[in-house]
């Protein structure tokens, strides 16, 4: 009986906390996680599926929640800013696009759920997952004074 043997994908865990990171007290990009990604381990079609949960002062001021792609001056995939609001969960699929140098993911200053639509378009990147890179969450307040909190994060690579 002939047919397509059909194996189950296996998420690798590259890293996962639920430890709160929070961001100084200062007005500068933090980084608040880094995740190594191993050169070659996307493949060209791999996913990183990277979860993160925020909590932040209710504040007219900006609260900016970014994930990074390629270290810290890498492409943002995530870069949300939020005011008068104290929490966020943010889902990203970060796509290789059938090269280890290429990738696409939804608008990055857009909140993905199941059916959501934007008027943005897809943000690309043109880092080489070939080699060892990082995925970088990062944090950074418009005041000093106000909070910004990672409250837990996980990124998981998916290869076929």
């Amino acid at each position: 009986m002939g047919g397509v043997l059909l194996r189950p994908l296996t998420p690798l865990v590259l890293g996962v906390s639920g430890t709160a990171a929070s961001a100084g007290a200062n007005t500068t990009e933090n980084t608040l996680a880094t995740v190594t990604i191993p050169g070659g381990t996307m493949g060209p079609n791999g996913q990183l599926w990277v979860y993160t949960l925020w909590n932040y002062t209710n504040s007219a001021n900006n609260k900016t929640m970014r994930v990074r792609l390629g270290g810290a001056g890498g492409t943002q995939a995530l870069a949300i800013t939020q005011t008068t609001t104290t929490q966020m969960a943010d889902f990203r699929i970060i796509q290789n696009a059938g090269v280890q140098n290429s990738q696409i993911f939804f608008d990055r200053g857009s909140v993905p759920h199941p059916g959501t639509t934007s008027v943005g378009t897809n943000t690309t990147a043109a880092i080489d997952t070939s080699v060892t890179t990082s995925l970088v969450i990062t944090g950074q307040k418009g005041l000093a004074g106000d909070t910004l909190t990672l409250v837990s994060w996980s990124v998981q690579l998916i290869r076929p």
